[in-house]
């Protein structure tokens, strides 16, 4: 498909694979989509800067960069700094066109329906859009459809309006006439409202007169605000909705100033923010910030999940307020056609956004796409094999990557590429299609794919590295398995014993040669655990070992929280550690947890957990996020036979009665060596996996045991 990105300040067309179809979603054959000047403009600006640029703007990034620099190092810091800046991004957020496919738990839409939607990178300028089903409007019979594609915009001006709480009759004043705001004063006066306009663009004025404002004024007239006083009954306006987008601080005290006493100022667009107190403290105003389309924005469970708010305790979320405008424009409450318009084809992306710079620049630009009605689909083709790729000896696997997030980019594909005699890294996979090109561009790899189905069709890859949502790893892994590659999946191997199980009864099922599979336990192959085990082989007597994880206080909304939570997807590294360090097997674990007294900590990652082992070998980890951030994260010690290492965040070991070896690479954790060790399991056959598949299952099993 073809999709708009923008990157370095130049907007362009890219031909990138095709989105695959998610639970709670719709694939949209994209008809029209509207190009939001403001938005969308300030997004060109802003990918054109330069790091001096930003950080002239925005200071505080300063701190943010040594407190990373800290953590990551100078130059891990510097390459994720240059990635993120020479990254292309999607443009749009508001399209509109017919649903071709449904996922499963949608029950409101059907192939064939017309729908508008809304959503930055889900609802972008492209050809295909996957977005999720509390983000998809049903289009009223006889609207248009270039019409319904400012969806998202008509959502934006509405949730402006209701911030402010206004009843019929009320006199409102909207600051900024651009398209927000123009939809914004239409919708006023279809709700019996008395409207001031203000903007600093006489023409844009005029359309303001022509969408039914019953008064305009320029912004820099020095009668302003006594005709704004008197226009509204000598009291001053009740409400004043911003819809401008200026780095000037004018704009909002003007908003103050023509406010009546106990009134409303709603920032919808963006304005300085410095704040003059005398400007609202005599007349006790209130300022409102109005977030996007309306409640929902910017939660996951209701944007991702699709869970929605109950209609009896939240009239108006993002959705139902989008639907609103919808009607609105049906029964012509909202009419676009008083304001200047155009049409592009998707190949004059340059050209449109060229023009939206000019100073006669259309107000409303629309991408036209081509309507097919039907596609061309490739047939889904199950892959079955069990017959295991066979490496080549003396040449480099031939290697995919299926997810390209923070981890991927900072560690794994860097890993690989440092490789180049065991790998060759031929494709990398991201549902979402445009972050796999941009991190393929960076890392100069030729492919991309949308989905693990595309990749197995499509290439004949040796061994792939999975990135993935830890929720994803098990149904990832045992479809690359079973298709015969070799498989490195990022921990936790699984979330649920239940996934765990399809993992056994794969390797299980017949003594067929199967794939190599790798879990990147990396703490065990760190230099400082290698120099550690070389003494613990040898000791006479049970060793005690004792690790804190400082591993820094999470919101319990938090990514991490989820999918099995912190023990399962973190704290596994260190149960794998401890079997590495006593080589025995575990027969008993206890554990403890703290008992919060207040809502935003939890005991779930709050623990002391007590290993005890076949050898009489006792291990013990401390994983907390209550700590301080300046703290070392990892800190371990071990007692055994008169003997102690201290190990402080892989920057540092000690030996206390035993002679220790020093001078490894500062924080070095083991994971290009484990990358490493994976490619030389996979071209001797002969040679033992890098982590026996028995441990890798009995630490995961700990690993839901302690959580």
């Amino acid at each position: 498909m073809k999709q708009i990105l923008v990157k370095k300040g130049q907007v362009f067309e890219r031909e990138l694979p095709e989105p695959p179809l998610k639970k709670g979603s719709v694939k949209i054959q994209v008809l029209y989509s509207c190009i939001s000047a403001g938005t969308e403009l300030s997004s060109v600006s802003s990918s054109g800067k330069s790091i001096l640029q930003r950080v002239s703007e925005k200071p505080e990034i300063i701190g943010r960069a040594f407190e990373k620099i800290s953590k990551m190092g100078l130059k891990s810091y510097w390459d994720s700094v240059q990635t993120e800046l020479n990254q292309a991004l999607p443009l749009g957020y508001s399209l509109a066109g017919r649903v071709i496919e449904v996922g499963t738990e949608v029950n409101n839409f059907k192939v064939g329906d017309l729908v508008a939607a809304a959503g930055g990178v889900v609802a972008a300028h492209a050809e295909i859009a996957v977005v999720p089903v509390n983000l998809v409007l049903r289009v009223p019979d006889n609207l248009s459809l270039r019409d319904a594609s400012t969806v998202a915009i008509g959502g934006i001006a509405l949730q402006g309006i209701r911030r402010a709480n206004l009843s019929f009759g009320s006199n409102v004043a909207v600051l900024g006439t651009g398209l927000l705001g123009l939809i914004t004063i239409q919708l006023l006066k279809a709700n019996g409202m008395n409207v001031l306009a203000i903007d600093i663009d006489e023409n844009r004025l005029e359309l303001a007169k022509a969408s039914g404002a019953d008064l305009t004024k320029i912004a820099a007239d020095p009668s302003v605000i006594p005709d704004v006083i008197s226009w509204s009954d000598g009291q001053g306006v009740d409400a004043t909705i911003i819809t401008a987008s200026t780095d000037a601080n004018e704009p909002l005290a003007q908003a103050f100033q023509i406010c009546r006493k106990k009134g409303a100022v709603v920032l919808v667009g963006v304005t300085g923010m410095t704040i003059n107190r005398k400007d609202i403290y005599a007349k006790e105003l209130d300022f409102f910030i109005s977030t996007s389309y309306g409640p929902g924005r910017y939660d996951d469970t209701y944007e991702k999940e699709g869970i929605d708010y109950p209609y009896g305790y939240v009239r108006w979320t993002e959705n139902r307020n989008m639907q609103a405008y919808l009607k609105a424009l049906k029964n012509s409450s909202v009419d676009l056609s008083v304001l200047p318009q155009k049409e592009y084809l998707l190949s004059e992306s340059e050209k449109a956004f060229s023009a939206l710079k000019q100073s006669e620049a259309p107000l409303i630009s629309f991408f036209k796409y081509e309507d097919t009605n039907s596609r061309n689909d490739k047939k889904s083709i199950k892959i079955v094999s069990s017959k295991v790729n066979v490496a080549p000896v003396n040449k480099p696997l031939k290697t995919a990557v299926i997810g390209t997030g923070s981890f991927a980019t900072n560690m794994t594909i860097p890993n690989l590429l440092k490789l180049p005699k065991e790998f060759s890294l031929e494709v990398l996979v991201n549902q979402t299609p445009f972050k796999a090109q941009n991190i393929a561009d960076t890392f100069n790899v030729e492919h991309v794919e949308a989905s693990v189905d595309d990749l197995l069709i499509n290439h004949d890859v040796d061994a792939v590295f999975i990135t993935t949502s830890h929720s994803t790893h098990t149904e990832i892994a045992l479809k690359c398995l079973e298709a015969g590659k070799h498989v490195f999946v990022e921990k936790p191997l699984s979330t649920t014993l239940e996934e765990l199980n399809r993992i056994d009864e794969f390797f299980h099922s017949n003594k067929e040669s199967k794939p190599v599979l790798t879990v990147g336990f990396n703490r065990r192959f760190s230099p400082f655990a290698q120099e550690i085990k070389k003494h613990t082989l040898t000791r006479i007597n049970p060793l005690i070992c004792t690790y804190r994880m400082n591993a820094g206080f999470q919101p319990l909304d938090h990514w991490t929280h989820k999918d099995g939570g912190r023990i399962i997807g973190e704290a596994c590294h260190i149960f794998d550690l401890f079997n590495f360090l006593v080589d025995s097997a575990p027969k008993s674990i206890s554990v403890d947890a703290i008992s919060p007294k207040v809502n935003g900590v939890t005991g779930a990652d709050n623990k002391v957990i007590t290993i005890t082992y076949e050898d009489g070998s006792v291990c013990s980890l401390v994983y907390t996020g209550l700590g301080n951030k300046n703290m070392s994260k990892e800190y371990m010690e071990i007692f055994f036979d008169q003997k102690c290492i201290v190990m402080d965040d892989y920057k540092k070991i000690t030996g206390y009665g035993i002679d220790i070896a020093s001078g490894f690479p500062t924080g070095d954790k083991g994971h290009a060596a484990i990358i490493k060790a994976f490619a030389h399991s996979i071209k001797n056959q002969d040679c033992n996996w890098p982590i026996d598949l028995d441990i890798l299952l009995n630490t995961t099993k700990v690993s839901f045991l302690a959580s």
